[in-house]
């Protein structure tokens, strides 16, 4: 029964806010009122920002270890990477550089030779995704109605800077007891370490918690993985993973309030 637990761990993206739409809205913004690309066809420049983007990221030499901690090359166009790491300080120097890198090789694409003008997308890029940090409808709502009787926590993978960011500018920070960053830890989900932490850090066993998340591969798999119960927040419909089996499965975040009322799905 789920109403018997003590603690409900959630993801952050695309689980409490919303990241590709927000993703696009920021890009549109930034490309807004520039003159240059008054005759640009703004969804191929936007499909090959993300085609180059994701190329740079890979390509990098610390590819491994962003994959590990689950940063996202989308991610990359925003943050800033400060942390303790020294991988982090390296990614710090590395961001402006990527950032132009990848708006130049998509203006290229189409015919815009522009230094500058790549250099400006890429700064307005980020500060127009910064602030679009939004949460899905009735994240706050069911937030506060499980905090009276639960502990609330949060595993999130990515750059500390940006993940918390993310959690301040989204009004977030006040639910949650703990906030658990990978690039902090080290590790991301779906590895143990980063749900042991976040267990740790709340007094519970995994037998006490719950695990809410949208992606089958890192939340599901890495919650199940170490005994804790899952629910899988299904906002598209999707099809389920192979192999992978959550304990319930919803389409709002709202119907959690339902499913610890009742017995789960």
């Amino acid at each position: 029964m789920l109403k018997e637990k003590k603690a409900i761990i959630f993801d952050l993206d695309n689980t409490l806010i919303v990241e590709e739409e927000a993703t696009r809205k920021a890009f549109y913004a930034a490309c807004e009122n520039i003159s240059e690309l008054k005759q640009v066809d703004l969804l191929a420049l936007f499909q090959s920002l993300l085609l180059h983007g994701k190329k740079l990221w890979t390509d990098y030499e610390l590819f491994d270890y962003c994959d590990d901690i689950q940063i996202s090359f989308t991610e990359a166009l925003c943050a800033e990477f400060q942390g303790e790491d020294p991988r982090l300080a390296a990614l710090h120097e590395w961001g402006p550089v990527y950032r132009r890198e990848a708006w130049l090789n998509a203006l290229k694409d189409l015919g815009i030779n522009n230094f500058a003008l790549a250099v400006k997308l890429g700064e307005r890029y980020k500060k127009e995704r910064k602030e679009r940090f939004y949460t899905f409808p009735g994240v706050e709502k069911t937030l506060e109605e499980l905090k009276k009787n639960y502990k609330l926590a949060m595993i999130t993978n990515g750059a500390p800077d940006l993940q918390r960011e993310k959690v301040f500018k989204a009004n977030l920070d006040r639910y949650f007891e703990v906030i658990v960053v990978s690039g902090e830890v080290g590790v991301g989900k779906p590895k143990p370490k980063i749900f042991m932490e976040a267990l740790t850090k709340l007094g519970v066993s995994p037998q006490e918690a719950v695990m809410i998340g949208d992606s089958m591969a890192r939340d599901i798999a890495g919650a199940n993985g170490v005994g804790i119960t899952s629910v899988w927040i299904n906002h598209e419909g999707s099809i389920r993973m192979q192999g992978v089996k959550p304990d319930c499965e919803i389409r709002r975040i709202s119907e959690l309030l339902g499913l610890f009322k009742e017995r789960c799905c």
